[in-house]
């Protein structure tokens, strides 16, 4: 099924709702003071209630490249903002194709396979910090003090993320995530009982 001017349009709308939810839970968390092990896992902690709109999303839209165009979307909006850095990019695309590919095989509203596809692309957003801690650190650190970032916060990143932290960290997202998709699936029940 190819993707017709009314499928961007909801995924441009619903790509944006996503983020700027993201960034107003994001932002209230941080206001509080968590650490650095929190922003590791950010991704998952808000997937936690982003399941609900990716159950909506793929409810409405379940094509091939759904995951791919909303990602692409998020990633825009998300350099918009500031937040946007090469292997962050690269890892949400990959895990934003394979999580397609793995939907468009399996099925795309099957909640197992929603529930995997989800905890994908989650873990490719935390990948984007935890990826350059383990391979290109110097050159991580010295982007984000640049952008603002004071050598302690990026010590505290750098901590937060090195060896069999980041491990835990993704696999902690991965899981967050599928709860989120398992969460989404029990707050809609009613609205897909009815189409």
């Amino acid at each position: 099924m190819k993707f017709k001017t009314k499928d961007y349009v909801f995924l441009g709308i619903t790509g944006a709702l996503y983020t700027a939810l993201y960034f107003v839970i994001i932002m209230s968390f941080y206001a509080i003071g968590l650490g650095a092990f929190f922003h590791i896992i950010s991704p998952g902690i808000f997937a936690l209630i982003g399941g609900t709109i990716i159950t909506f999303i793929v409810s409405k839209c379940s094509k091939f490249g759904t995951f791919t165009i909303l990602s692409i979307i998020i990633m825009i909006l998300m350099s918009l903002f500031g937040g946007g850095y090469l292997p962050w990019i690269l890892t949400s695309l990959t895990t934003a194709i394979l999580a397609d590919i793995i939907s468009f095989k399996f099925g795309y509203k099957k909640t197992l396979t929603l529930g995997i596809s989800y905890g994908i692309l989650s873990v490719g957003q935390a990948m984007g910090s935890i990826i350059p801690v383990w391979f290109f650190v110097d050159s991580y650190k010295e982007t984000f003090e640049r952008r603002g970032m004071t050598p302690e916060g990026m010590n505290e990143m750098i901590n937060a993320a090195k060896g069999i932290m980041g491990f835990y960290a993704l696999i902690l997202v991965f899981i967050l995530a599928f709860i989120g998709i398992l969460i989404g699936k029990a707050i809609l029940k009613k609205h897909f009982e009815n189409q």
